[in-house]
């Protein structure tokens, strides 16, 4: 409303004076027409009459020209108190207009003090922002140099740890290349019965590799041959450890040779309760073994259910040592070792009948291997033993010594002597098994 003000102040300047000259053209108007119908005419002669009706005429004329100067002077005061009005509204409008613009100067002047003061505001708070943005910029960028300088250091170390690496990745393969081709030599001096050359072989292969798991294997077996049974169950027990815990296959056969190797530690043991824990730990490997493997052999390809029986027969379990005899026939049916086993325990069994079958059945069937391989000991040894049963005491003791000529360790020799101590014991009146006994026990002494 205050901004609208000047703006009537200036219309009412300029309306007032148009008013006002309007209303006195209309009063001079007026006053025209009375002006003309105020004439006086005269009519008729010089008489009285005439003099009279002409009087009346000038009164009559008279009042018509007073009456227009009234109106005259009506119209004049009224336009002096237009003018006057006129005037005290031009002085009204003019006052507000001058109140208005003072007070339009005041509301410019605040709205001036307040742009400045917001202005002034937002400039502190922009400069405060940009000092913030300042900071923050210097904060990101000591944080990215020192980023950039851990960084660094982080390539350089991984880089000397990764040359670190490669330089150990490549010792360790030049070490397991050694290893291996070490462990493949041990093989075949194995494969030749060249147990003690197979034996540093697979030594210096451990040296190169403790942890692999072939070697171990071959090393533990190879010392079992020689009788070295506490490193042989050490060496046994890392193969079957590692082997079981990275799934590999190795493991049964690494178990059941662990429980042949603590059946030799039990058979060598005179403390009756240390020999029962040893052949109870035997069992327990055999028993898994033949479980996961029924078909699993030794290295001289026997069935591991043999082992498991001949642990039986040491144990005095008669029936559970022909009950996993047989099972050994069928795993190996042209083997003559289940077949002299089981002759011996139906002799102790008081089977006569059954003894005297797997009797005939091992000898022919040790006589048909000798036919193939001739340098098969364990073949020459149950040919000796069918015929000692039999009663051919000079024809046992010629196929023992050759037997004993041909074995490679005293393992097969203990394990023959073990099976003659057991004839002794079912069958004490058997002639020539004292004499058999006193030879493998001097060959022992003489190989040990």
């Amino acid at each position: 409303m205050k901004a609208n003000t000047p703006r009537f102040a200036r219309a009412m300047t300029f309306l007032f004076p148009l008013l006002a000259i309007g209303l006195s053209i209309v009063a001079l108007y007026f006053a025209a027409v009375r002006s003309e119908g105020s004439e006086i005419v005269i009519t008729g002669g010089q008489n009285s009459e005439g003099a009279v009706i002409m009087l009346e005429q000038a009164e009559l004329a008279l009042e018509r020209a007073n009456d227009a100067v009234g109106s005259a002077e009506l119209i004049l005061s009224f336009l002096e108190g237009g003018s006057i009005l006129a005037g005290v509204i031009l002085v009204g409008a003019g006052i507000l207009g001058v109140s208005s613009i003072q007070d339009l100067r005041h509301d410019t002047e605040a709205i001036k003090q307040e742009m400045t003061t917001r202005i002034q505001e937002e400039t502190r708070e922009l400069i405060s922002r940009l000092e913030r943005a300042e900071r923050e910029l210097l904060r990101r960028e000591e944080q990215l140099a020192k980023l950039e300088s851990q960084l660094e250091q982080s390539i350089a170390s991984n880089q000397s740890r990764i040359d670190e690496q490669i330089q150990t990745a490549s010792k360790m393969a030049r070490r397991s290349f050694e290893a291996l081709s070490q462990h493949v030599m041990a093989q075949r001096l194995a494969r030749e019965n060249n147990v003690e050359a197979a034996i540093k072989a697979c030594r210096d292969s451990h040296d190169l590799d403790p942890d692999n798991v072939p070697n171990n294997y071959l090393l533990g077996t190879l010392l079992l041959r020689r009788g070295n049974l506490d490193e042989s169950i050490e060496h046994l027990t890392e193969a079957f450890t590692r082997a079981r815990v990275s799934g590999e296959d190795a493991s049964v056969p690494a178990q059941a040779a662990l429980g042949l190797a603590l059946r030799y530690k039990g058979d060598q043991t005179t403390d009756p309760m240390e020999r029962n824990r040893l052949y109870n730990q035997a069992e327990h490997y055999l028993l898994e073994a033949t479980r996961s493997d029924p078909q699993l052999l030794t290295d001289d390809r026997e069935s591991y259910f043999g082992v498991l029986g001949s642990l039986y027969r040491r144990q005095g379990r008669t029936l559970d040592a022909i009950q996993v005899y047989h099972r050994a026939a069928e795993m190996t049916p042209r083997r003559s070792y289940p077949q002299i086993n089981l002759a011996m325990l139906y002799l102790n069994n008081h089977d006569p009948n059954q003894a005297e079958k797997y009797r005939q059945s091992a000898e022919a069937k040790a006589r048909r291997r000798l036919e193939d391989t001739p340098e098969d000991y364990w073949a020459w040894h149950d040919v000796a033993l069918s015929q000692l049963l039999g009663g051919n005491v000079d024809e046992a003791m010629r196929h023992f010594n050759e037997g004993i000529e041909l074995s490679p360790d005293i393992s097969s020799l203990e394990s023959v002597l073990a099976r003659l101590i057991y004839i002794k014991q079912i069958a004490p009146d058997l002639g020539g098994l004292d004499k058999a006994i006193q030879h493998f026990q001097e060959s022992i002494r003489l190989k040990a």
